[in-house]
Order: structure tokens, then C-alpha cells, then sequence
């Protein structure tokens, strides 16, 4: 790189910055500061393995991925209670590696609630799938909630697993993805195996090529 970095660096954050000035906040990750709750825990973890903001995902050497009891107590879930309301921006799950294609994160219902327990937003995902890989989803950005909820629509495998869940958002509305706004343009080397350039700019988080993803390449 020719000139100075510092400055080139010092400048992109001031540019960042400016940007982001009365038009939102970046997105954090507030699960860590949350309280998380499970339908169970089992060899040696702990719920709050999954909300420590370490997506180290090898169960024996890591400490820190989240598993349920087999068989599970009933309907497997995970949720995190953020404290009070939030902006959500989307969710992001990290899987167990060192065992992967544990199939658990399948065929499941996402869902953000307010205190009361009603319901603001919910979807479901991968009915007749399973997630081994890192996935997340933006669909709900904009919603307002305080908790959070991932619940297994079946009992198929009888237990659940992951080594983090996070929540991103913040007490105001986030900043927009600007690559996706209005008028902007994506260019880049030729795209090859069936994508497009423009897929790495559609907001879709899912990065499994063969399973639905939108990969630019």
C-alpha cells in the first residue's frame, strides 16, 4: 500500500463515522450482557456457554459450547433476555466443530418477544434440513424486543447444540447496511460456480451455497 496506513485507517473511521452520525448506531452484540435460559444443560456445559462471545466451537478443548441433555427434557429451545426492549438487527449461530454435522440446529422456530411474552416477530427455518455450518438471518431487523427465542419445532435428533448465539442490535434503530441502499452499485472480478456479484450485497446471511445460500464469487 502506498502512502500512509495510519492515516488511510484514521480516515475510513472518520468516514464510518460521519456516516453513521443521526442515522442510527452500528449494531452490537448484546446477547453477552443478556441472561440466557434453556430447555437443559448437559456434559459439563452451561447455558451461558452460548452467549459468552467466544465462538469457539470445539466442545472438548473450547469450554465454551452450549448442549442439552439426550434425550432433551422436552421441546429443545434457547433464548436470551436482553434486560429491556432492543432494536434487533439479526441473529447469528455458531456451530460445535469438533463433532460437526450434528444436525440439531433444524427444522426451528425464531422468535422475538417483549416482556410480557407476546410475540412481535417469528419465522421458521430449515424444515427439512439441518444448519451445521455458521447461519444467521436479518429478516428480523427493525423489530423490538427484549427476548430473543430458538425453538426446535421437533424431537428429531433429541438434543441441541451450539457454540453461540448472538443477538445483534442496540436501544436505537441501527444503521442501515448502506451497501444495499438506494443507488449504490456492486462491482468486482468476474463471478464463477453460479454466482453473482450482487449476491454478496442482498442481506442474505445464509452462506451455504448448496442449501439456499447467495454467494458472491
Amino acid at each position: 500500500m502506498h502512502g500512509n496506513p495510519v492515516k488511510f485507517v484514521g480516515l475510513v473511521a472518520g468516514l464510518l463515522s460521519t456516516a453513521g452520525a443521526g442515522r442510527g448506531a452500528v449494531p452490537e452484540n448484546l446477547a453477552p450482557a443478556g441472561v440466557a435460559r434453556a430447555s437443559s444443560a448437559g456434559y459439563g456445559s452451561v447455558v451461558a456457554d452460548a452467549i459468552d462471545g467466544n465462538r469457539d466451537g470445539h466442545f472438548y478443548t473450547g469450554g465454551s459450547v452450549w448442549h442439552t441433555v439426550a434425550p432433551d427434557t422436552g421441546v429443545s429451545y434457547f433464548e436470551v433476555d436482553l434486560g429491556g426492549p432492543h432494536v434487533i438487527d439479526r441473529v447469528m449461530l455458531w456451530p460445535r466443530t469438533d463433532a460437526p454435522d450434528q444436525g440439531t440446529v433444524e427444522n426451528f422456530t425464531l422468535s422475538v418477544r417483549d416482556a410480557s411474552g407476546r410475540v412481535a416477530w417469528a419465522a421458521d427455518y430449515w424444515p427439512g434440513g439441518a444448519v451445521n455450518w455458521a447461519w444467521g438471518s436479518s429478516a428480523m431487523r427493525g423489530v423490538v424486543g427484549r427476548v430473543v427465542r430458538f425453538e426446535r419445532r421437533d424431537g428429531t435428533p433429541n438434543f441441541l447444540t451450539f457454540a453461540e448465539f448472538e443477538v445483534h442490535g442496540g436501544l436505537v434503530d441501527p444503521t442501515a447496511n448502506y451497501a444495499r441502499a438506494e443507488g449504490a452499485t456492486v462491482t468486482a472480478s468476474p463471478a464463477a460456480a453460479g454466482t453473482t456479484a450482487a449476491a454478496a450485497a442482498d442481506g442474505d446471511l445464509n452462506a451455504n451455497q448448496a442449501v439456499g445460500g447467495t454467494l458472491g464469487a
